[in-house]
């Protein structure tokens, strides 16, 4: 089983960010990454 970077980083004291997205399948994702300068 692979270990998790995110969870160790956690463990460790540290910080994890990223991004969290709930329209998967829309063009709402592309829009919004577009307007984050992604």
């Amino acid at each position: 089983m692979r270990t998790n970077p995110v969870k160790r980083n956690l463990q460790g004291g540290g910080r994890s960010l990223g991004t969290m997205v709930m329209e998967f399948d829309t063009a709402g994702v592309a829009r919004m990454a577009d307007a984050a300068g992604a």
